[in-house]
């Protein structure tokens, strides 16, 4: 029999394939209040179960390959969430994540989607974004701040440039155009 906290790994990883373990912890930290020590013996009870394999400090679902758009897209909801999250799931193409959050005292919860945008998937991005009638942010997560204005005009986008917690900027459209 699974604990909450386990079956919420196991969810996350058949989600999204892949974390690192930082993540897990840091997850797990703002949801239940769990420490680090119990993270690991949770992680590792999944392992004897067969449910959870390691590879380094990635922490993968059975049988998956190690997905790293699936943990830029955590590390940026992570980053923009301090601990918020209500929930998290697999978004549909072309979105990575899906995620519910509250924002500050609103007592209603943001919903968001995180797209990995690679160089040369901008036009198709921008077309299905344009025909999409979309009411939730979307993240789009570039990897050259040049990508950006392949999306001008294209409502509650956002851009998010970096690799890593702590080291994402975060740019809209209109932040770009008035500068």
């Amino acid at each position: 029999m699974l604990s909450i906290m386990q079956e919420d790994i196991l969810n996350m990883l058949k989600y999204l394939h892949s974390l690192r373990r930082e993540q897990i912890e840091m997850f797990l930290l703002n949801r239940y209040g769990s420490t680090k020590y119990q993270c690991d013996t949770m992680l590792n009870q999944l392992r004897t179960m067969g449910k959870v394999m390691f590879q380094g400090d990635y922490a993968l679902c059975a049988y998956h390959p190690l997905d790293m758009d699936s943990i830029k897209a955590f590390d940026i909801m992570l980053d923009i969430s301090k601990g918020k999250i209500q929930y998290v799931k697999k978004g549909n193409m072309p979105f990575k994540l899906m995620f519910l959050l509250h924002k500050n005292k609103n007592p209603l919860l943001d919903v968001y989607g995180i797209i990995i945008v690679k160089t040369g998937a901008e036009a198709d991005i921008a077309e299905y974004l344009s025909a999409a009638e979309h009411k939730f942010s979307v993240l789009l997560a570039i990897e050259d701040m040049t990508q950006i204005k392949l999306f001008e005009g294209i409502e509650n986008c956002y851009f998010v440039y970096g690799e890593s917690i702590g080291n994402f900027k975060y740019f809209s459209d209109e932040m770009i155009n008035n500068n």
